[in-house]
């Protein structure tokens, strides 16, 4: 049976949600220092600084091909949602970032083997009302495991709400102006408080019966 959203083409000008999960949903993410290395290396990638290594060699750099929009990382997967300017971009970037991450974790945790379930998963998103849905989906999975998503580190909501700003993230794509952020984080939260009243209802109800 073929996997879902594996996308065999991908086109320039496109949204793409992007995620993946360990191998057989192990953390990939086990202390704070790894969630900051794999931000490390997506600042890398996509910066406009270029980086370069202890020899003085320049790091990949895929700025010009594909750009961030909003991201979360969670201890076992994690969720990007990325503009494509070219069409090889997400191909190029994922492997890259995803091979430099597998290679930091083998080696600190001192294992070998795969450390992602698949090469990643992508969804084209090709309705413009669905954007925010996507991102607001994205900045509420720390909720699913007793975190604040407005205070989550390691996550771009800071960048949608305007208490951040990042020149390798591109919440502008959705969010430009101080009312539009003010009005996205009230469309996450009504969402997230809609849900937990909904939870407590059902609770109670369960309760009586």
């Amino acid at each position: 049976m073929p996997t879902r959203n594996v996308v065999k083409v991908y086109c320039a000008g496109g949204y793409y949600h992007v995620y993946n999960r360990g191998v057989d949903k192990m953390d990939i993410f086990r202390d704070e220092q790894d969630f900051r290395y794999f931000i490390y290396l997506l600042r890398r990638a996509l910066g406009t600084e270029k980086m370069r290594d202890d020899s003085g060699r320049e790091y990949k750099n895929f700025s010009e091909l594909v750009e961030l929009c909003a991201y979360c990382l969670m201890p076992n997967h994690f969720h990007m949602l990325l503009y494509l300017k070219e069409d090889e971009g997400i191909t190029s970037l994922m492997r890259s970032v995803m091979t430099s991450y597998s290679g930091y974790f083998n080696a600190k945790y001192r294992r070998k083997g795969p450390l992602f379930q698949n090469t990643f998963l992508a969804s084209h998103v090709t309705r413009e009302a669905y954007f925010w849905h996507i991102t607001r989906y994205i900045h509420l999975n720390p909720a699913d495991i007793g975190e604040d998503w407005r205070t989550y580190e390691f996550s771009s909501i800071k960048s949608f709400t305007g208490e951040a700003t990042e020149t390798w993230l591109h919440p502008e794509h959705f969010v430009e102006t101080a009312e539009e952020r003010r009005q996205y984080e009230k469309f996450v939260d009504d969402y997230l408080d809609m849900h937990t009243t909904l939870s407590v209802i059902k609770k109670q109800l369960a309760d009586a019966s």
